[in-house]
């Protein structure tokens, strides 16, 4: 395999090595990534799969592909030594940015938080998981959200309240109401001394809501009426997914 890499033109090795971080691919997120005006990543799909260079289908209108994983494996090890020799280590970030701007522009947010937290950015994966509108929790993200924020050190979910909410919350969106309180006390106990803005005055509301939930499976009623009425007070007007979770524990009470 490294002698196949080795044979090909400059312009193709650019193309294998900047897309080796994908784990599947199109001609419009290639040229995302690649980011050579010159190059159009379509063709160069098409001409890599006629020259059986590790390249499979995914999919009959051949739209999109995937790299043999060995061969995938490869590339990146060669990916990461040219950057490294070039003192440009963080290059591989800028390219899982390029993937993730595309996967959200294009509706793909799951992938789009993959990319996001490859990158190490916190605040691109925390707008990916907030979406727009339904959080990406609720929508198929759940269990690569937990897997992330167990990996995360407690300052950065301090520094961060919104993960910790994320998290309880992502719980209870698995059934799990063990740990649920703990994650909502760890988020209120880091916007102790915040400002009492919206975003935060909204990250409160948050915070009751996942309460207001948990009293609900514990069929608390007193719980129902005291968190949701929290929440309602301290949720932002449009926040209308949230409030329609209280209206919906408010009618349980």
């Amino acid at each position: 395999m490294e002698e196949v890499v080795n044979r090909q033109p400059p312009q193709v090795q650019t193309f294998l090595l900047r897309t080796s971080i994908l784990a599947r691919m199109c001609g419009p997120l290639c040229d995302a990534v690649v980011g050579d005006d010159d190059m159009s990543g379509q063709a160069m799909l098409e001409e890599l799969e006629r020259a059986n260079l590790f390249l499979v289908p995914l999919d009959n209108e051949r739209r999109w592909y995937r790299y043999h994983h060995l061969f995938a494996e490869l590339l990146r090890h060669r990916l990461a030594q040219q950057l490294e020799a070039d003192g440009t280590a963080d290059g591989v970030a800028l390219y899982h940015v390029r993937a993730g701007d595309w996967f959200a522009a294009n509706g793909l947010e799951l992938e789009a938080f993959h990319h996001a937290i490859a990158a190490h950015d916190i605040d691109r994966a925390i707008r990916c998981i907030d979406g727009k509108g339904m959080p990406l929790q609720f929508r198929g993200g759940a269990v690569p959200i937990l897997n992330w924020l167990k990996s995360l050190p407690t300052a950065v979910l301090d520094a961060h309240p919104v993960l910790w909410i994320t998290w309880g919350s992502a719980l209870l969106m698995l059934g799990q109401v063990v740990g649920v309180e703990e994650k909502a006390a760890a988020a209120e106990a880091a916007l102790h001394d915040a400002p009492l803005n919206d975003h935060n005055r909204d990250l409160i509301g948050r915070i009751a809501s996942i309460r207001t939930t948990v009293a609900v499976t514990q069929h608390d009623v007193d719980g129902i009426i005291a968190h949701s009425q929290r929440a309602l007070t301290y949720l932002r007007p449009d926040n209308l997914p949230v409030r329609a979770s209280i209206n919906w524990a408010q009618g349980n009470a």
